[in-house]
């Protein structure tokens, strides 16, 4: 079988079919997901829930697995045919705008399930799902870019 594709070079850039970004591309969201599934199942062990804690855990489990499932989805069916053509500043911004509004909705929808776990948890509980180089900053409770929620980059840190 013979190499159809053109060897990336200095100053060339290897690009994919549309095909295979789109493969590419479904695979990362997917994989996305499966992220926000074994944080969830991990911070559900970490917590070790007690009484009504675990019914509280699974209403917020709910709502941020739908969130990342829909993000999922929507992130797979992205299409690719408009890839590295131009837009203006202008559509630029109304995506940004979209996505900013998205969030917001994303917000509302988990804040109250999850505002009613953490207040039933324990300090100690409580620390363990906001680890401290997670606490302040733009990488702080709710994550930052594309992720979502209380835990979005990693698992927290051992206890000292």
């Amino acid at each position: 079988a013979q190499n159809t594709q053109t060897p990336a070079g200095p100053g060339r850039m290897h690009r994919c079919d549309p095909a295979q970004m789109a493969a590419r591309f479904k695979a990362h969201c997917e994989d996305r997901y499966a992220g926000t599934v074994g944080r969830m199942a991990y911070l559900e062990t970490r917590l070790n829930l007690t009484g009504s804690q675990p019914s509280l855990f699974s209403a917020w489990r709910s709502v941020r697995l739908n969130i990342a499932k829909r993000d999922a989805d929507a992130c797979a069916q992205r299409d690719f045919s408009q890839m590295g053509k131009d837009t203006s500043p202008v559509d630029r911004m109304a995506r940004i705008e979209d996505r900013m509004k998205m969030r917001v909705a994303d917000l509302d929808a988990e804040r109250p399930a999850f505002a009613a776990l953490y207040n039933a948890l324990s300090p100690d509980q409580q620390k363990a799902l906001t680890p401290h180089h997670h606490r302040h900053g733009r990488h702080g409770m709710m994550g930052h870019g594309m992720g979502r929620g209380p835990m979005n980059a990693r698992p927290p840190a051992a206890p000292q």
